[in-house]
């Protein structure tokens, strides 16, 4: 280690308050984008869970260099941009998993646990790793505040994710909100407490020699990332607005059918059922959210090539034999093609027709 004295730097308040907003507000997206994975195609749910993951990622990376930024070190500090693409890649790796665990993970305790781990891995990698693109200093850590740290970042990441998918809570943009702050005290309260645990011991570097940044430089691309941070929570509220339209309509046409009525996606999973369906059908609607339509309408192999005319079947429901109309109609909800199944019974109609 380098025989001179490890450097003292101080820190500017308004860019530390400034990183714990940047780590809100993509955190926030994130949410937003990981509700909708349920009401999606196959191709759908991946390019939901790339968004969120790339919106946590990016928001990680830029709370943090915007933490450095707010610590002034008497020393011009060139940034290599090797473990800069490294660190980016394990934050948003680690969101990715995080969120596809808590999406297609079957037992609970075990899919928040594994989910925690991923998210928080993610978060305290990206940091050290990000730490290591520091080019003009050695850094040496205290081991316990080290620890501290990554013990910061699981917990608040524990809870974040434990209120947002595991509680009967409905996620508002209260609740999104709530969730958003615990996932910025996970990343800044691991950042600051990681930074405290560093001590900085001058290096010589030769910037001509290897891939690195300057500050400034990296302090545009930082305010751009910040600038789409914001763009993309404008579109998640918008989205929000557009879906709770969207949502109050469909709910109108459930309450007020008198027939049963099935929303399925393109694959036919079950997506929701209206009351008179479980009435009809003799189930709830907990219990065969995901499930495949033909469960219950045998004959619909495939919804989407299913004819869009009535189509007339018969069904046996608790041993008792029914004979059914159903009508189906494509529509577009949350930028995703659903299917609306109409069940009408017609057994007496059928009865009296043949008699």
């Amino acid at each position: 280690m380098n025989d001179a004295g490890p450097f003292h730097g101080h820190y500017n308040v308004w860019l530390v308050f400034l990183s714990f907003v940047i780590a809100m507000v993509p955190a926030y997206a994130s949410f937003s984008f990981a509700t909708r994975l349920r009401f999606q195609s196959k191709q759908g749910k991946q390019i939901w869970l790339l968004s969120g993951s790339c919106a946590l990622g990016i928001g990680i990376l830029s709370m943090h260099f915007v933490g450095m930024l707010a610590y002034s070190l008497p020393i011009n500090m060139p940034y290599h941009i090797g473990y800069i693409i490294v660190s980016i890649l394990f934050a948003t790796g680690g969101c990715y998993l995080a969120l596809a665990y808590i999406h297609y993970g079957k037992k609970p305790l075990f899919t928040l646990l594994f989910a925690t781990f991923f998210m928080g891995s993610g978060i305290v990698l990206m940091h050290y790793i990000g730490m290591s693109a520091m080019a003009s200093v050695i850094v040496s850590y205290t081991s316990s505040k080290v620890l501290l740290s990554i013990c910061i970042a699981f917990i608040a990441s524990f809870i974040a994710l434990r209120v947002a998918f595991y509680t009967n809570y409905k996620l508002t943009w209260k609740v999104k909100l709530i969730c958003a702050v615990f996932i910025a005290i996970a990343i800044t309260g691991m950042h600051y407490m990681g930074m405290n645990a560093a001590q900085f011991y001058p290096k010589e570097v030769d910037t001509e020699v290897g891939s690195y940044i300057n500050p400034a430089f990296f302090s545009v691309v930082i305010a751009i990332f910040i600038m789409t941070m914001f763009l993309m929570i404008f579109l998640t509220i918008y989205m929000d607005e557009r879906t709770k339209h969207q949502h109050t309509l469909q709910q109108a046409i459930f309450h007020s059918s008198t027939e049963a009525i099935f929303i399925t996606n393109e694959e036919g999973n079950i997506l929701g059922i209206n009351e008179k369906g479980e009435e009809f059908f003799h189930i709830k609607k907990q219990e065969v959210s995901g499930e495949p339509i033909t469960n219950f309408l045998s004959f619909l192999t495939k919804v989407s090539s299913s004819p869009q005319d009535q189509i007339y079947s018969t069904v046996f429901i608790n041993d008792k034999q029914y004979r059914i109309c159903v009508n189906i109609t494509k529509a577009t909800f949350e930028f995703m093609e659903q299917y609306i199944i109409s069940v009408r019974d017609v057994t007496e109609e059928h009865l009296q027709k043949n008699s």
